[in-house]
Parts: structure tokens; C-alpha cells; sequence
């Protein structure tokens, strides 16, 4: 990831980035941040595994909101619960409830096998679930319709 890369994506109308741990360093997440913040974008780190996790609330103090992920990257599956199971780790839960109360970090989760997996996100408490892919997975034609299948 380059700065003009982030540059021509705010001059192309985005309002954020999603930026992968499972690509980027700490140190390299970190830079892009600052970049992005320079130009007006907000960031999505996303991460798909504890130690991931725990890499960057350690080591990218400028994390505003984290993605935390069912989906493993490599072989775009999704594994259901896993984002929940990565969120509750005895490692990662603890340091997840510091990042939140003192910086406001804003946790999201992804990567749904159904409706009971939204749910149980919910009660773990995050901020917001990312529904993509599984809105294209249903038969129905409207955003509404779709979107019942999930949290309605």
C-alpha cells in the first residue's frame, strides 16, 4: 500500500479503507493510518486471527476501529463463530475492553454463516456486524428482503 494509493481512492470518492493485518505489519498499518487520517479517509483494520489481534492493539496506537473476522484471507472461507471465538480469546478479550475504554476503539465483526452468528456477535458486544457477501447469498431482490434473512 502506497500514499497515492490512498490519495486516489479519497479523489475517488471513498470515505474509508480496509486495511489487512494479514498483509501489513504493525508498523506498516500504523503509517497507513496517518496517511489515511492526512487525506480525510477513516480506516478499517481487519484481522482473522488472535494473534493478528493482538499484534495490532499492541502495536498500531493509532487503531480507530477493528474488523475482526470469520473469514480466513488465504482461501476466502468463512469459518462460522470464528470472529466471536478470536473476540472472547483469554489473550485478546482483556486487551480488546482496555482499547475500547481508554482510545473508543469501534470493534466490528464479519464473516456470517446465518442468523444465529449475527446474534451471538451482538452479545459479545460489538459495535457493528459487516454483512456483504452473505446480502448476496439470499434469493431475495431488495436490500430489506435481504437484510431480514440476517437481522430483522
Amino acid at each position: 500500500m502506497y500514499g497515492y494509493q490512498l490519495l486516489q481512492a479519497k479523489i475517488n470518492g471513498a470515505d474509508a479503507i480496509r486495511l489487512h493485518a494479514s498483509i501489513l505489519s504493525p508498523t506498516e498499518l500504523e503509517y497507513n493510518i496517518k496517511v489515511a487520517r492526512a487525506v480525510g479517509l477513516s480506516c478499517l483494520v481487519v484481522v482473522s486471527t488472535a494473534a493478528q489481534t493482538l499484534a495490532v492493539l499492541d502495536g498500531v496506537p493509532s487503531l480507530e476501529a477493528l474488523v475482526v473476522s470469520s473469514r480466513n484471507h488465504l482461501l476466502w472461507k468463512v469459518d462460522g463463530g470464528k470472529a466471536i471465538r478470536i473476540i472472547r480469546d483469554a489473550a485478546v478479550a482483556p486487551k480488546l475492553a482496555v482499547a475500547r475504554a481508554e482510545r473508543g476503539l469501534l470493534l466490528l465483526a464479519e464473516g456470517f454463516v446465518d442468523r444465529a452468528d449475527v446474534e451471538e456477535a451482538g452479545s459479545t458486544g460489538v459495535d457493528a456486524v459487516v454483512l456483504a457477501e452473505e446480502l448476496l447469498r439470499t434469493d431475495e431482490t431488495s436490500v430489506r428482503g435481504a437484510l431480514s434473512h440476517w437481522i430483522m
